[in-house]
């Protein structure tokens, strides 16, 4: 999922100032990977990088904006949110995604292994997974406030779309809160964290693979990791999550760190409406058939 021996340089960089310790421990770390040695795509990317490698100046702190600075000057109608759109949003989507499963369903061939079939249901799977992604979104926004001003109403919708998609709307909603507010940072960060290349550990073994299979192959797998298994990994096992959390589950809240004091029972929540979807499909499927459901 991560390209190890461009982007740990490329941290270096840009952070140094605000993580000397990680970057530190990095820049050793990574200094004594047999990849440093003697790798010429390596060697070459660092050269270009070498340049950009110094701390970064941010002058005077006390010149840097605040936060409340920096709202004051977005136009007051950016940050206005309208129920009405938003809820139109929400119900196109959702309408949209409806349609299209419906008419796959009433019209499209029984799934079977003939080419054209195959063929059929991909397209139909990357048409309907577009408009599904707009139920996530509205999900997502629900989750970050910016659904409408009436907090319980937004949870509601985000909980029903989320639970549809088989998502655990709170224990999603919490991490990603998090993600936001460590953005980038090395430890506390939240999924997408690179792994150090510390000799014998996973990001080692990484930059290693990538040095055997090439830029081309390396990317097409790091595409099936990412895409395939990197989310299901993330919701069950907390793959990418910050080193500080360590182990995390987002269906039992076992983690403290992630999921402290009322978020175990907001996770037990969202437990309960991916239950239920479940349960939906699977009385779906005793009508149709695995197949059919598994293709729609």
């Amino acid at each position: 999922i991560f390209s190890l021996n461009s982007a740990f340089p490329l941290l270096l960089s840009v952070f140094p100032a605000y993580l000397p310790t990680t970057t530190t421990t990095i820049s050793n770390s990574l200094a004594g990977c047999p990849m440093t040695k003697l790798t010429p795509l390596l060697q070459s990317r660092l050269a270009v990088l070498h340049p950009h490698r110094k701390p970064f100046d941010m002058g005077d702190p006390k010149s840097i904006p605040s936060t409340e600075d920096a709202l004051k000057v977005i136009p007051k109608r950016c940050l206005e949110v309208s129920l009405v759109r938003s809820m139109f949003y929400a119900v196109r989507s959702t309408g949209l995604a409806t349609l299209g499963l419906y008419l796959a369903w009433r019209f499209f061939p029984p799934p079977s292994q003939s080419p054209l079939v195959i063929l059929l249901y991909l397209v139909y799977a990357y048409v309907e997974g577009t408009l599904l992604t707009g139920c996530w979104v509205i999900a997502h926004e629900c989750g970050h406030g910016a659904f409408c001003g009436f907090a319980a109403l937004q949870d509601a919708v985000g909980f029903v779309l989320h639970s549809a998609l088989l998502v655990p709307y709170f224990s999603f909603q919490r991490s990603h809160q998090i993600h936001h507010s460590r953005t980038n940072h090395l430890l506390q960060g939240e999924t997408h964290v690179p792994n150090q290349a510390v000799p014998g550990s996973y990001g080692n073994f990484m930059v290693t693979l990538h040095d055997l299979l090439g830029e081309g192959i390396f990317g097409i797998l790091n595409c099936f990791n990412h895409l395939v298994l990197g989310w299901p990994l993330y919701l069950t096992l907390g793959y990418t999550g910050g080193p500080e959390r360590g182990l995390s589950n987002h269906f039992v809240p076992f983690n403290d760190k992630l999921f402290p004091g009322k978020w175990r029972r907001r996770v037990l929540l969202s437990d309960i409406g991916v239950l239920v979807t479940l349960t939906l499909l699977m009385i779906w499927a005793r009508e149709v058939g695995w197949a059919t459901v598994l293709a729609l």
